[in-house]
């Protein structure tokens, strides 16, 4: 059944091709999106990317319609986003995710009509603050404090920012 994000559908054919780059995902253990373009308000799928090159964003553009949103993958991983996906979610407007994890979608849309400068700043620096020293740590889980600082930021960017609509 079609999924309503904010102003757009979300018909069935999108989300059984979001199901299947879970399950793609899966196997080949490497990240996996496309991009999310509007037409008349129904969501359709363009520019698959596999691996690396869907690691921080996906390359923008629509050979129709409109650019609104990006489905990427989480191997290993939950569905909530990181502070990349919540930065990027509040830019473009729309960024669903699917775990390998738990085999579910979860699509975070940016509540304000328009993303503002100063909101998007305090994302990008808790980015910087808090995600960023994690990534380039040789031991980030040992890091129990600082990491458990980003997951309470992270949280509450997400419920500042973001409305969440589970798919799946």
């Amino acid at each position: 059944m079609s999924t309503k994000l904010n102003s757009f559908t979300l018909p069935d054919d999108v989300i059984k091709k979001m199901k299947s780059k879970i399950e793609e995902s899966r196997l080949k253990d490497a990240e996996i999106g496309f991009n999310l373009c509007t037409t008349n308000g129904n969501l359709h799928d363009e520019n698959l990317c596999i691996g690396t090159e869907c690691a921080v964003d996906i390359p923008k553009g629509c050979s129709r319609g409109k650019y609104v949103g990006l489905f990427h993958t989480h191997p290993h991983s939950s569905s909530k986003p990181s502070i990349q996906d919540i930065a990027n979610a509040y830019q473009i407007g729309i960024n669903c995710i699917g775990s390998t994890d738990d085999m579910k979608i979860k699509c975070y849309i940016r509540k304000e009509s328009i993303p503002t400068r100063k909101d998007l700043e305090t994302i990008i620096a808790a980015l910087v603050r808090y995600e960023y020293p994690l990534h380039l740590s040789e031991y980030p889980e040992e890091d129990i404090k600082n990491y458990q600082k980003l997951i309470n930021v992270r949280n509450d960017l997400t419920k500042t920012y973001l409305n969440t609509v589970e798919v799946i």
